[in-house]
């Protein structure tokens, strides 16, 4: 061992601060080597450095004065500086070194610091599981996007598995817990997890604390009979197993970026890549991972195999710019339902609306993040063509090729209207952009006609 290694056992020697495993982790040496130098070393003032060993006479009184700051508020407290000044003030006979001190005391704080942060180990029971959510990147289908997976450990055994999901919704959660429970085979009797917005708002009063389950969450739980525990807010460490599992399965399934086809496939693999990745004996406790897993879900609760429907019906009403907000989304309705009462349907990746009598209003993708809604135009061109001067006809001309957008901006009121009714009828036989390319063409030669244009579309079709 080094000098200085030592000298640190020696003082941790001293203080009754005789944690082998503390030793070790912090000097990175080996028990043998701590056991045999208390065996064989009197623990006397070693033979240090010169500028440590004139401090050893002050060691009682310097970690009487650090003790004594550490029991007053952070503004109250005295810097290292202040304390060395104020050391080297009361003993001036000692030729104390400043440097050598203010040393000395970062040393002392590690140490005061590690004998005030004892905690006890957790044991876990291996009914129970551990829940959290991470982020990460990939590509799917070609584009760059941010994304999140679900992990689900068990702390007994180590074993976890993860699912990706593109929005951090309650629907794509329950649906990726499902899925995993599904995979297991069991359900957990309890599972921890923290405050998670989407799934538990927390309703505060005075110094009481009540949980407000979200309905989806709390229909899940009670189907697979599960007690979900909700954690302490900024506590990690109470769930620190899938903590450490989230930056475990980042590092080796989602490193390089993955490239991603199918979200649905791909979470189909990471059960099998996750069963690899876990057939492999325990560092520290010597078991085989997969093989305790095994052992341990004979204690869970047997999955219940009885359909449940993931979905939340909302109830929106449809504003006069004929939008509907779900959840700071907005999702644009035909005209004709303006100012009408609505029922939303929401899965993880779908949105359906629909009237008070049950008559499909809109089925689309469901929005991520801050993403708006592709706006089907079909909806809006029979009212541009009625009223061509509109502003909002602005807005879907922006990304026409620029001598098109030219004849929009253009063209008198009444070749204007006249083109967008070819476009309206020529996008009814075909799609809105052949129609768009047809009209286009139509305007490089000069004839807007509905004759001329309804040939180029037949020729189109044929």
């Amino acid at each position: 061992m080094k000098l200085k290694q030592h000298f640190i056992i020696h003082k941790l020697k001293i203080y009754d601060l005789k944690s082998a495993e503390y030793i070790k982790k912090r000097l990175h040496i080996s028990s043998s080597s701590i056991y045999n130098y208390r065996k064989n070393k009197e623990m006397t003032a070693p033979t240090v450095h010169k500028k440590y060993y004139k401090l050893l006479p002050y060691n009682h009184e310097i970690f009487a004065v650090m003790e004594e700051q550490l029991k007053l508020p952070k503004c109250k407290r005295m810097n290292n500086n202040e304390i060395t000044n104020y050391i080297i003030d009361k003993h001036p006979e000692g030729n104390i070194k400043f440097n050598s001190l203010k040393f000395y005391l970062v040393e002392c704080k590690k140490l005061l610091s590690y004998k005030r942060g004892y905690h006890l180990t957790l044991v876990h029971d291996p009914s129970e599981c551990q829940f959290d959510i991470g982020t990460i990147y990939y590509y799917l289908n070609g584009d760059y996007s941010y994304g999140y997976f679900v992990v689900v450990s068990f702390p007994n055994s180590s074993m976890a598995y993860t699912q990706v999901i593109e929005a951090k919704n309650i629907e794509s959660i329950v649906m990726s817990l499902k899925n995993i429970f599904e995979h297991v085979g069991y359900t957990p009797k309890e599972m921890w997890m923290d405050n998670e917005s989407t799934a538990v708002q927390i309703m505060r009063k005075g110094t009481k604390k009540k949980y407000h389950i979200v309905k989806l969450f709390d229909d899940f739980c009670n189907h697979y009979s599960i007690k979900p525990v909700f954690l302490n807010t900024y506590s990690g460490h109470e769930k620190g197993n899938v903590e450490n599992r989230i930056e475990y399965l980042r590092n080796n399934l989602f490193v390089p970026v993955p490239v991603i086809d199918k979200i649905e496939n791909y979470n189909i693999e990471l059960f099998a890549r996750c069963d690899k990745l876990f057939n492999r004996v325990h560092y520290k406790r010597g078991f085989n991972i997969l093989k305790q897993f095994k052992e341990d879900i004979k204690k869970l609760n047997t999955y219940n195999k009885t359909h449940f429907p993931i979905e939340t019906v909302l109830h929106r009403h449809v504003s006069y710019n004929l939008k509907v907000d779900i959840y700071k989304h907005y999702y644009i309705v035909p005209p004709e339902f303006k100012n009408c009462s609505v029922d939303v349907i929401l899965t993880y990746n779908r949105v359906k609306i629909y009237t008070k009598d049950k008559r499909l209003v809109l089925d689309s993708k469901r929005l991520k993040h801050s993403e708006s809604q592709d706006i089907d135009w079909m909806i809006y061109l029979p009212i541009f063509a009625k009223k061509p001067t509109i502003k909002a006809l602005k807005n879907f001309i922006v990304n026409l090729p620029p001598e098109h957008k030219y004849f929009f901006l253009t063209a008198p009121e009444y070749e204007l209207s006249q083109h967008l009714k070819n476009i309206v009828e020529g996008a009814n036989l075909t799609d809105l952009n052949t129609a768009l390319s047809v009209a286009y063409e139509c305007v490089l030669i000069g004839d807007n006609s509905r004759k001329y244009f309804m040939q180029r579309i037949k020729t189109r079709l044929k």
